[in-house]
Formats: C-alpha cells, structure tokens, sequence
C-alpha cells in the first residue's frame, strides 16, 4: 500500500528563511539565544519534533502546553528558531540530536528554508572569550567571513557537525556558529580539579555559587545572527530572560559540587 502523507505550503511563500538551531550545551547560551529570539519577536509556534526517546514531559506555562521540541515563527520576521530543553546531560543530548537533525532539515527542505544557522559554545582558544566562529561549505566561507566572523580550523567537537551534514545533502545553506565561552572555561577548569581532587567540597560549593550565565557569550551569538539575518534584536531586554537560565546554571554547578549525575530538563 502506498504511503500517503500531508504537506503544508503555507510558510513556503515567506522567502529567504532563516531557521536557527541551538546545539546542547551545558553552559545554556545556546537555549538562552533561542529563548531570548521568540520572546524578542513575538514568535509563535508552528511545529513540534515528536522525539520517542525524550522523557514524556511538557513545557507548560499558565496552563497551555509546549512540546519540548518546538518550531516557532512569525510571518513579519524571515527567522525560525527551534526551541530545546535545559540539557544537564551532554551525553543524552548527543544521542538525541542525529535523530532530530535529518528530521528537521526534511521539514526545512519541503518548506523551503534558505539556511541553517546552529549554534554552539566552545571554551576560549586565548586567554579571555572574544570570538565567535564559523564552519560552513566551500561556497558560503567568503560570505561568512566578510561579517567579521572568524573562520575555525581544527577539529571541532559540535553536534552541528550532524546537522552540517545534513544541510550538505539537501538545497540548504548550513552554517554553524561557535561562540567562545568563559561560562565553559571556568567549567572545565572546576571539572577537572574534581577529578584529580584538587579542590575541597566546601570550596568547590563556594564556587558554584558565585557562577552565572554568560551573558557576553549570549550577546555576541545574538549579534550575529543578526548580521546573517538582518533581523535586530533588543538586546536591552535580555536580563529579564537571565533569571530562568541562571537556575539552570547554578543547578548544574551545584549538581557538579556533590558530584552527581544530572539530566535533561525543560522549560
């Protein structure tokens, strides 16, 4: 029997689409950039990815639910975004994230989005965070790099690098953005002193503590994506959007003062 399917036509009049995509990351930035854009632009929910594998949970918000995975647009604006959970388990998140990818790039292809943008945080490759960088294909590299963004060079360790793949298969222009992160730094820095203990709990709790969301690594995501969109963001208004987040961070730092094992989240 032959399969039979329904196709929606509607957002394939809006022309050149824009759909951001934030990576897992434990430091937040990435689910902060998403959050920050649908509330900046009144965005509204369009689709949902349905995830088997994801806890049966619901983001909801004065009694009106959310699916965990969702699409969200406005007409006014040529940007979709994807909204994702608070992450506190890395490893859960990277088994997820291939299943999602060739999903969302089939629904993109079919409603004809121009480019997809991934975000993603690494720690600082200097002293302090500064840079924001890009992988793209061969033909996009110039475009990329005349915004100012600086191309990478090595071996980068993203989920992005699935949804790349993907983008590369298909009539989508993928571009990934890495925002350096002193949030990921200071992370990996207590991490690794908890391995080879060489810090005590009560400092290692004192330290938690005192650690928030990195805003600066939020800022410079959010601007550019508004140099590759050409959609401007209020970014005045991001501390009213910090709060929420800043649990999630301090959760997790405290997580990691008791050593414990965390999951995914929703919000």
């Amino acid at each position: 029997m032959d399969e039979v399917r329904v196709f929606e036509t509607y957002l394939r009049v809006f022309k050149n689409k824009s759909l951001i995509i934030p990576m897992f990351n434990i430091s937040q930035v990435t689910g902060l950039v998403a959050d920050f854009i649908i509330e900046n632009l009144k965005l509204q929910p369009i689709a949902y990815i349905n995830v088997k594998e994801v806890q049966p949970l619901m983001y909801v918000y004065s009694g009106r639910m959310t699916h965990p995975y969702t699409i969200y647009f406005n007409p006014h604006y040529p940007i979709m975004v994807l909204k994702i959970p608070f992450v506190l388990s890395m490893e859960k998140a990277n088994q997820i994230f291939p299943k999602i990818a060739d999903a969302l790039m089939d629904w993109a292809e079919r409603n004809e989005v121009k480019r997809a943008i991934a975000i993603d945080c690494t720690m600082p490759m200097g002293e302090e965070a500064k840079e924001v960088y890009f992988v793209t294909e061969e033909h996009l590299v110039a475009e990329v790099a005349s915004l100012g963004f600086k191309p990478f060079s090595g071996i980068l360790k993203s989920s992005g690098a699935y949804l790349l793949d993907e983008c590369m298969r298909r009539n989508i222009d993928g571009i990934l953005l890495v925002a350096e992160s002193d949030f990921l730094k200071l992370f990996f820095e207590i991490y690794e002193a908890i391995a080879t203990r060489k810090i005590d709990e009560r400092t290692l709790a004192e330290m938690a503590k005192k650690v928030d969301i990195d805003a600066p690594a939020v800022i410079r995501l959010l601007e550019a994506v508004s140099k590759l969109t050409g959609v401007k963001f209020k970014i005045e208004a991001l501390e009213q959007r910090k709060e929420m987040f800043r649990r999630v961070v301090r959760e997790i730092m405290n997580g990691l003062s008791r050593k414990e094992r965390v999951e995914l989240i929703y919000r």
